[in-house]
């Protein structure tokens, strides 16, 4: 499968770093997020499972609202749990991250969903993610209804 298209990458706090070059952190937590959308795309939950945190917790609330009343999905089960509701929903799924914003301790990730759901009805919106990273592990993510509340959600201490 095609990696990744690159994305743009900025900063969030204090303006783009001299020269464009992003951070050392930046660029790691940046990677991390590329390569845990890669491992999505892929469907690879064992790619997935090394990049995130042991309690990570996972809002998707278009799949949840579907399976399981809009809850949260955690830990590694609840990672399984997501992957199994894509399954039973969406006949494809695609995230085409298209701007990486650093924050600190997060990424924001601005991009495009694709899907489509047995029946037939289909998904292609722009679509906006808040992660969350600590210690080299994804702790937290969040689809965000839009650009604004990705950015004020990214903003917050959590």
């Amino acid at each position: 499968m095609e990696s990744l298209p690159q994305s743009s990458v900025t900063s969030l706090h204090g303006g783009p770093p001299l020269a464009g070059e992003p951070t050392p952190a930046a660029s790691r937590n940046v990677a991390l997020v590329r390569q845990a959308l890669e491992a999505f795309t892929e469907r690879d939950i064992q790619k997935l499972l090394k990049l995130v945190h042991p309690s990570m917790e996972l809002f998707a609330p278009g799949t949840a609202s579907i399976t399981r009343e809009g809850r949260s999905y955690r830990g590694y089960a609840g990672i399984f749990t997501y992957f199994k509701d894509i399954g039973r929903v969406w006949l494809e799924m695609e995230i085409v991250p298209q701007e990486l914003l650093d924050a600190p301790g997060a990424v924001v990730v601005f991009g495009r969903l694709r899907a489509r759901a047995y029946g037939g009805f289909l998904i292609d919106e722009p679509a906006q993610w808040v992660v969350r990273i600590l210690d080299g592990k994804i702790t937290w993510a969040s689809a965000c209804e839009s650009r604004e509340a990705a950015l004020e959600l990214a903003a917050t201490d959590q």
